[in-house]
């Protein structure tokens, strides 16, 4: 597995980088959480652009975008935007998001984007030459709601993944209910990472989902989302809360 550099941050290198979240509706709630970010132990911020009431204005989106940039300074900035059938707050069509991705790209305002694979192969490919020729760094992730695939299948999926043009890092979501698909999920990642160039992330929603937190490490996870609220964001543990278990480790 390769690194990747994204705003002089090293990916795959070392421990697993600490991405921090924010699912904030309005500019001044995104702005309130961001400013917090730099007391932290963050490495990376995501915008979950689903969450804000303004989604599809591009103009107060990407000045929101901005403002969050000021109060994050030297973080570098993750935005998603994803379909509902991948589990994004509101529901747009796939020609929306490509139209609100394709013009944050164009205003430059983040350093990498997410792009949800249940989009349309055609509208994909538009928003990754769009981002690359920008250069903007690509995450291409797939989230699992309702399946709950096996170790094999999730190897196969980030392989399929990592074929997919112009991605700088995949992504696979899941939502265990028992510890046995906890342990597939790691052990897809370890196994993948050895085979693939790109770095991979793992995710896994739920209570059960903070033993990737905390086991990250072993499995050779590249990033970890930690939200900055100690109310559970998909189940995780807070940045604060892990920040002192490591310190007690």
């Amino acid at each position: 597995m390769t690194t990747l550099t994204i705003n002089n941050l090293k990916i795959g290198a070392g421990k697993p980088k600490v991405c921090v979240p924010i699912t904030a509706a309005t500019s001044d709630e995104v702005i309130a959480e961001g400013s917090k970010l730099l007391t932290t132990s963050a490495d990376l911020v995501l915008l979950r652009l689903d969450y804000l009431e303004n989604i599809k204005d591009a103009d107060k989106t990407i000045q929101t975008i901005q403002t969050l940039r000021h109060w994050t300074t030297g973080l570098p900035l993750i935005v998603d935007l994803r379909t509902k059938a991948s589990g994004a707050n509101i529901a747009l069509s796939d020609e929306d998001i490509q139209s609100v991705l394709i013009q944050i790209i164009t205003a430059k305002v983040a350093d990498a984007i997410k792009i949800d694979d249940r989009l349309d192969p055609k509208i994909q490919n538009r928003i990754k030459n769009a981002a690359n020729n920008n250069q903007i760094r690509i995450i291409t992730a797939h989230y699992y709601l309702m399946q709950r695939p096996t170790k094999d299948q999730m190897v196969d999926k980030i392989d399929q993944l990592e074929q997919t043009k112009l991605s700088d890092l995949v992504e696979i979501s899941t939502i265990p209910t028992n510890k046995e698909q906890v342990l597939d999920l790691m052990q897809a990642c370890l196994t993948a990472s050895r085979n693939q160039s790109h770095p991979i992330i793992i995710t896994a929603v739920g209570p059960l989902g903070k033993t990737i937190q905390l086991a990250s490490v072993a499995c050779n996870n590249s990033i970890i989302y930690e939200p900055l609220k100690d109310a559970n964001y998909l189940g995780q543990y807070s940045i604060t809360q892990l920040s002192k278990m490591n310190k007690m480790l």
